[in-house]
């Protein structure tokens, strides 16, 4: 976070002296509010004088019989029930929870570098190793088993860690390489945690990636994969759902032993899941859809799963009209970061990840580095900051090793601020010399 406090003083000096106004592409905060439907309800239930107290443990009935149904919609797995989900207060109380009940001190778990920071730090804190599985381009920066394996061999794994689409890379991980990490980890006991808080935000459709390589993908959802329920997905409100500061996530736990100690922990550290929150994300969901869905399970008992309605939980089941506004956002993220990939190749970074889905870039600044003599990628990060005013995140925040020659860019923001980042950047560049003069074909 030390480059959003550098972003934060930026800001306040832009304003006391006249200065560019600072472009915030350093986090993944979508520039968009809430749906509207979330919003009139917490006003709603504001203005009411609901005491909008403490709700159980696991989170209102409602809202855990929407997300269920959900999946349920989505993947046809028809074994998806309310008592499967647990809500929490974002997804970072959600990998907490997951993290104490499913491991111990001295337990080593894999995650893919680059990858999300949090993962390490908080298995850190709690005394758990972290094996890192480092990923490259040779994969679409994505794990397989290969991988999994080349990780178990220093010693058991207890967990894995997947994230589909990827922070900082925005990779989805194929169904296939999915199902073949979810069998392993099922025959050697390992528990696999994925996470899915950017479901929802893949560039699909059978068209090119926004970066011009290959099609993109839908995410899979690990419950789809999973059949003896072992997995525990982790996912949010804050991204597809433009809920950031809502904090309201979920897990989705079908092991009942585990998920009895995720409510007791929950209990001991959270209690519960903000309600008002709980209230607006409610009001996102199709009644009747929902409880057609929640009624055909209930009549395949498990056994024959409705048809799949939609390609993603996350949008499965929420009024047509949410739906559509969020989705014309996912499009404003793809357009956004096919600008910002032409404007990154007119400026001489290379090893760009084609972005397929989440909204980020993940891209190489060697040249960069070496052009402006500045020692790694934090460094090149401040001197873009004060030279234009636009704010990004070095890549050794994802991956400590080869980090330092990265950076990621977050394109949620405006068509306008993307266009005025993307434009700054090639005219800083530019003054650096070396330069491209236009993206390559």
């Amino acid at each position: 976070m030390d480059v959003m406090r550098a972003a934060a003083a930026a800001e306040a000096t832009a304003a006391a002296t006249g200065g560019p106004r600072v472009l915030h592409l350093e986090v993944g905060q979508p520039s968009s509010p809430a749906p509207a439907a979330a919003r009139d309800a917490a006003a709603a239930a504001l203005r009411s004088g609901t005491c909008l107290g403490y709700t159980t443990a696991a989170g209102d009935a409602r809202l855990r019989a929407a997300i269920a149904a959900s999946y349920v919609a989505a993947t046809g797995v028809a074994a998806v029930s309310a008592d499967d989900v647990v809500l929490t207060a974002g997804s970072s109380a959600a990998f907490v929870l997951a993290f104490l009940a499913a491991f111990d001190a001295g337990d080593r778990v894999a995650t893919a570098v680059p990858g999300y920071p949090p993962y390490r730090h908080t298995l850190a804190a709690l005394g758990v190793e972290v094996v890192p599985m480092p990923v490259d381009a040779a994969t679409d920066y994505q794990p397989t088993v290969a991988h999994v394996e080349a990780a178990a061999a220093g010693g058991r794994l207890d967990g894995v860690i997947v994230a589909s689409p990827s922070n900082p890379t925005g990779t989805v991980l194929p169904r296939a390489a999915l199902a073949d990490i979810a069998d392993y980890c099922t025959r050697a006991r390992v528990r696999l945690i994925s996470d899915e808080i950017y479901h929802g935000t893949t560039f699909g459709g059978g068209g090119e990636g926004a970066g011009g390589g290959a099609p993109a993908a839908d995410a899979t959802c690990v419950v789809s994969v999973d059949p003896g329920g072992d997995a525990i997905a982790v996912s949010s409100y804050s991204k597809y759902h433009c809920m950031t500061g809502w904090r309201l996530g979920w897990l989705l736990v079908r092991d009942a032993r585990l998920r009895a100690a995720v409510e007791r922990l929950q209990q001991s550290l959270y209690i519960c899941a903000p309600a008002l929150a709980q209230v607006g994300a409610a009001a996102l969901y199709d009644p009747p859809a929902v409880a057609a869905v929640v009624a055909a399970a209930g009549r395949a008992g498990g056994a024959a799963p409705p048809p799949p309605r939609a390609r993603h939980a996350h949008g499965a089941l929420l009024r047509s009209d949410v739906r559509a506004g969020l989705d014309a956002h996912v499009g404003r993220y793809r357009a956004n970061a096919g600008v910002m990939t032409a404007a990154l190749h007119a400026a001489g970074a290379e090893a760009l990840v084609p972005p397929a889905g989440a909204f980020y870039i993940y891209a190489g600044v060697g040249g960069l580095l070496r052009r402006s003599g500045d020692a790694d990628a934090a460094a090149l990060c401040g001197r873009l900051l004060r030279d234009t005013g636009v704010a990004v995140t070095p890549g050794d925040d994802f991956d400590a090793v080869r980090g330092g020659g990265y950076v990621r860019l977050s394109v949620c923001g405006s068509e306008a601020d993307v266009a005025e980042a993307a434009a700054r950047l090639t005219g800083w560049a530019a003054g650096l010399g070396g330069g491209r003069r236009r993206p390559p074909p």
